[in-house]
Formats: structure tokens, sequence, C-alpha cells
């Protein structure tokens, strides 16, 4: 794997990802931890179909692109195997594509 590079935005967002039980939820976080934008939808099993459609719609409400993103985390557990899988298998193609750094976290 390539070294993660500087990022070229001085203020990169990080993208946050929990898939760990029946709510699918993002939300973007900036430097300081304050939350700027989040999305959040009851989806029970389906996290598969839901999963991009909110990134995409989060991205938009905080009128931000993906370069903006400095690092992608994603909720290890607990929860369902199979959402968690999603959850994680999207923030790892995510993190690879952009170059960004992953970061678990566990409850």
């Amino acid at each position: 794997m390539p070294p993660v590079l500087p990022h070229p935005n001085p203020t990169p967002l990080t993208l946050n990802i929990d898939t760990a039980g029946d709510t699918c939820r993002l939300w973007l976080t900036a430097a300081d931890g304050a939350v700027v934008a989040e999305r959040a939808e009851m989806v029970g099993k389906h996290h598969e179909s839901h999963l991009l459609p909110l990134l995409r719609q989060l991205l938009d409400q905080a009128a931000v692109g993906l370069p903006d993103l400095g690092a992608v985390t994603v909720v290890a557990s607990p929860g369902a195997y199979t959402s968690l899988r999603v959850g994680v298998a999207s923030a790892k193609a995510l993190a690879l594509a952009l170059n960004l750094p992953l970061q678990l976290q566990t409850a």
C-alpha cells in the first residue's frame, strides 16, 4: 500500500461510518471534533443499499467533496456481522481509493 501523503486541505474532515445497528449513520467531523454534518436512516439489515446514497447526501449537505476528506473512521463493534462487514468494507475501500488513513472505533 502506498504511504499516506499529507492532505492538501489544511482542515480536512473525517468521515465517520456506523453500521453496527439497524441505523446506517454517517457524519463528518472537523479537526476539533465538531460535527459538521450528519445523515442517518433506519435500514434494518439493508446497509449495503443505503450507505453510498447516504454518503452522497452527507457530502451534498456539507457542500464538500471526497477530496475534502482527511480520514475515515468506522465503528467496528458491537453489532451484527453482516452490517459491520458492509461498514468496514466500505470504509476500507474509500480509504484505499482516496489514500486516507482508516481508523477503527469500538464501543
